[in-house]
């Protein structure tokens, strides 16, 4: 199903994905070169990159720029598929898989300073369209916040939620005793900065401030700088979790059986859905795509739908 709003004299999409997909394509060739993988050095410290499609420079087609979630940049086919009509570029943040750790406080523009750093090492000139999936969607909104004029469009798949206050109204709508609920969040927080501890320290980093930021946000200004007039298009996967993937609750605090249950998921998804409709109304031109057959990773689940928009935003 298909509909468009006007807001503001501009007009919207949403887009609820059963068995159509996109009647839009854009004329392409097969890239001419393989995407291929190299180390980037800035400040002295070494960034793992892939790239691909730099033959479509020459036509003046904007960069395409993947932002990974937490701890993950597998782009599964979306990577290969945008080469054959744009530049692409994809990259591991300082201290995560191959790239080296720079020491540098964790914060979100701190981490675009980096990235601005390698696309310019790179010499791939803006705009750029910024996709971001999960975390990577509150990095991209952050970069587009600083460096407006550098950018085209945004997309953000599956992304974290960076406006929505942790006001706990869901569980109050399923009648549900909040009285405890500062104390289970204090002490999930600092079971989860225990838990980063372990980790390799790009990693550590960036789990305990996603931990530190969201666990008691209130819809706060985060440092994301102005909100730039440009187009957006957001995805949201509402594929309801597999039984095994939805954590076992042993306790009978009734609190945290809520917090685990389907319909506090479900509960979610709506508030997730409503906030993503907000973002798109404060765009001049604005796309969300809910596929109930795609979850947290839409851009592995479905991948052509990704591939699609981000064509339509490249013209």
């Amino acid at each position: 199903m298909t509909a468009s709003f006007t807001f503001n004299g501009f007009k919207y999409w949403i887009v609820i994905v059963g068995f159509q997909l996109f009647n839009y394509s854009i004329n392409a060739q097969d890239s001419s070169t393989k995407p291929t993988y190299q180390f980037v050095e800035i400040d002295g410290y070494k960034y793992h990159v892939r790239i691909g499609g730099q033959e479509h420079l020459e036509h003046g087609i904007p960069v395409v720029v993947l932002e990974a979630g937490f701890g993950n940049w597998n782009w599964g086919t979306i990577f290969d598929d945008i080469a054959k009509t744009a530049p692409v570029i994809a990259y591991e943040r300082s201290g995560i898989g191959q790239s080296e750790w720079n020491e540098m406080e964790y914060t979100t523009l701190n981490v675009v300073h980096i990235l601005r750093k390698i696309l310019q090492k790179l010499e791939l000139p803006p705009p750029y369209i910024l996709a971001g999936h999960s975390w990577g969607g509150v990095l991209i909104r952050t970069y587009a916040g600083h460096f407006p004029d550098e950018i085209k469009a945004l997309v953000y798949i599956d992304s974290t939620d960076f406006t929505t206050p942790r006001d706990h109204a869901i569980l109050v709508e399923m009648g549900v005793d909040t009285t405890g609920i500062a104390a289970f969040a204090k002490k999930y927080k600092e079971n989860d900065i225990k838990k980063a501890q372990s980790f390799p320290p790009g990693y550590r980093e960036e789990w305990i401030y996603i931990s530190e930021l969201f666990f008691d946000f209130q819809g706060d200004d985060i440092g994301f700088g102005s909100t730039p007039k440009i187009p957006i298009a957001v995805f949201v996967g509402t594929k309801t979790p597999e039984p095994e993937l939805i954590p076992t609750v042993t306790s009978e605090n009734p609190l945290e059986k809520a917090i685990y249950s389907i319909e506090y998921h479900e509960a979610g998804q709506k508030e997730r859905i409503q906030a993503c409709t907000e973002w798109i109304s404060e765009s001049p031109e604005g796309y969300l795509i809910v596929s109930p057959k795609a979850g947290h990773y839409f851009h592995l689940d479905e991948p052509q739908l990704v591939v699609e928009m981000i064509k339509r935003l490249i013209e």
